[in-house]
């Protein structure tokens, strides 16, 4: 909570700054602060929504928004959706995701898969997960245009 009120704060005085120099160096570097911010922000929500217990409906509590804004802040990863968590057995949990990354070749996407699967085992004791990996080459219907015959 400090971390993003010292942020906020050295924010707004360089937009201050910014305008009253003119210099466009102080107001992009506001801008970089806004996405610290945000950044910040989110993980201060998923903390606050990870530490509410587990109801009927959400059996592995809310600790869905941590994994998601911990997997967000890995290397090359840039988005994480249809995430879905489940206990096969009593200590047994499993996890699938579909991770958005750069458009790279498999053996180049092997050391995000390996930080992923270390983060998950090590912080959330997720022995089982499905990764899927997507870029902004691979949209829905990519396929369609493709057929064989």
């Amino acid at each position: 909570m400090i971390a993003l009120l010292i942020t906020a704060i050295v924010m707004i005085a360089e937009i201050i700054g910014g305008l009253l120099a003119n210099s466009l160096a102080l107001l992009s570097d506001a801008g970089h602060m806004l996405t610290d911010i945000l950044a910040l922000g989110l993980s201060l929500v998923a903390m606050r929504f990870a530490q509410k217990p587990p109801t009927p409906s959400k059996t592995f509590g809310f600790h869905r928004l941590e994994i998601l804004d911990e997997l967000r802040k890995i290397k090359g990863v840039k988005d994480v959706h249809h995430l879905h968590l489940w206990t096969i057995t009593s200590g047994i949990n499993a996890m699938s995701a579909h991770v958005l990354i750069d458009d790279l070749l498999i053996s180049s996407s092997a050391y995000i898969l390996k930080e992923i699967k270390s983060l998950l085992h090590n912080n959330y004791r997720i022995g089982h997960s499905t990764i899927q990996f997507e870029s902004k080459s691979c949209g829905d219907g990519l396929l369609q245009n493709h057929v064989h015959r």
